[in-house]
């Protein structure tokens, strides 16, 4: 889901605003970290958990006792997650991008440390919702083959491409595949 999808699936929310904000994905979204994911997460206050506990919507309780409700397909709720503050954008609450580092380093996986590092260049301007790139480098040569085994140019020329980025932000994936042809 993009910013204007998460926008209209909010606004067709029939809860009060004061008692929600956007949280993980959605939440660098609306900030401009990302342009798009998969699904909304919001925090809710108590006073919203019980509310959605009497409107009838499931739960399931979290390892420290709060709710986590699943309100439809696309929006998951868990009782008081928050870190930091919020902010308001588009006329909504949203952690902020502090809060989402405070919270993707407590839970932690590989992908929330991606979206640290992701946030990260965020603020220090390295540009809006980065994303995925994939460079591809072809090298074509005349005259004698080069000598080197397949894993040494693969080696060779991994070390010298992720010699290019900043490790703070986490290292590449890098594939290099070689393909031998006869002139």
């Amino acid at each position: 889901m993009n910013r204007q999808e998460i926008v209209a699936e909010l606004n067709a929310f029939p809860y009060d605003r004061a008692g929600y904000w956007i949280v993980a994905g959605g939440a660098m979204t609306l900030h401009g970290v990302r342009t798009e994911t998969g699904d909304i997460d919001l925090g809710c206050t108590r006073a919203l958990a019980d509310r959605l506990a009497a409107d009838g919507y499931p739960y399931r309780l979290t390892d420290d006792g709060r709710r986590w409700f699943r309100y439809s397909e696309r929006i998951e709720i868990f009782e008081e997650w928050l870190y930091d503050r919020t902010e308001t954008i588009d006329g909504f609450r949203v952690i902020s991008l502090e809060g989402l580092i405070e919270m993707k380093t407590t839970l932690g996986r590989e992908k929330d440390l991606r979206d640290i590092a992701r946030i990260r260049a965020f603020q220090s301007g390295k540009g809006a919702a980065m994303e995925e790139q994939i460079i591809t480098i072809t090298v074509k040569s005349k005259g004698e083959p080069c000598e080197l085994t397949d894993e040494q140019i693969k080696a060779w020329y991994a070390e010298r491409i992720a010699a290019l980025f900043d490790p703070k932000w986490g290292a590449p994936e890098i594939t290099v595949d070689v393909e031998r042809k006869s002139m």
